[in-house]
């Protein structure tokens, strides 16, 4: 017998086409994870589900099934849908590509959910500085994948960051001190902005440039060689306001 679930605080985080009228949508759920479903016929022109299915609104989703391939039964607006312009809008859908490639199926991830939606309740306010909560959520992310980013200790000597000294950073491994990697090549951390990430001190221009360069190095392998089309807009963007 097919498992129904009723009425699940979701996101949208994805669509595509699927068949002739359609769509295959990616769901982050608040007490089942990312989860895949079928809205069957949500693209005929009658269908009001086209609608609310899209991303940044809060929804309950209702589906049923037992494979990795639901099928949507119910959708419901929960809340009205956060209105995000500009750049924050744009480092919205990197949070959502993020989370489309990255969450496993069918992993329940509440912690994930609820820092995904204080995300963009930040990001609605246009007079917020988005790079702090972007890096935060980054980090959090990381944590919960597995692949989360030790900011205390040395990872080969387990010693306490030094202000004075400059670090590499390893995969899936840590920071290693410069000074014992001497024929090591690559970006090179000051223990000062490694120190600032852990204390959350984004205010300052060094810290805050690290975390992203950081977050890059560390999301790369990750993402597997995909590229992330939110980059490619905001690039744009930039390039028609230079122009």
């Amino acid at each position: 017998m097919a498992i129904r679930i009723e009425l699940q605080p979701a996101y949208i985080l994805h669509t595509r086409p699927y068949r002739d009228t359609s769509l295959l949508v990616d769901a982050l759920t608040k007490e089942y994870g990312k989860i895949s479903l079928v809205a069957r016929g949500a693209r005929k022109t009658k269908n009001n589900q086209r609608y609310l299915l899209q991303p940044f609104i809060p929804l309950l989703l209702s589906w049923q099934g037992n494979g990795v391939l639901k099928t949507l039964v119910g959708v419901e607006l929960r809340l009205l849908a956060y209105t995000l312009f500009g750049n924050h809008l744009y480092s919205a859908l990197y949070v959502n590509e993020l989370l489309t490639y990255l969450l496993s199926q069918d992993d329940p991830s509440p912690f994930i959910y609820m820092s995904y939606e204080e995300l963009l309740q930040v990001l609605v306010d246009t007079s917020s500085r988005i790079e702090p909560y972007l890096r935060c959520f980054e980090f959090h992310l990381l944590d919960e994948l597995g692949y989360g980013i030790n900011f205390v200790n040395d990872a080969d000597t387990g010693e306490p960051f030094d202000t004075d000294k400059f670090y590499f950073f390893v995969q899936q491994h840590g920071f290693v001190s410069v000074d014992r990697h001497l024929g090591m090549t690559g970006r090179r951390f000051s223990g000062q902005d490694i120190i600032g990430i852990q204390k959350k001190e984004f205010t300052r221009l060094s810290v805050c440039q690290t975390a992203k360069i950081l977050s890059r190095e560390v999301f790369k392998p990750l993402l597997k060689g995909r590229k992330l089309k939110s980059r490619e807009l905001f690039k744009m963007l930039i390039t028609n306001k230079e122009g």
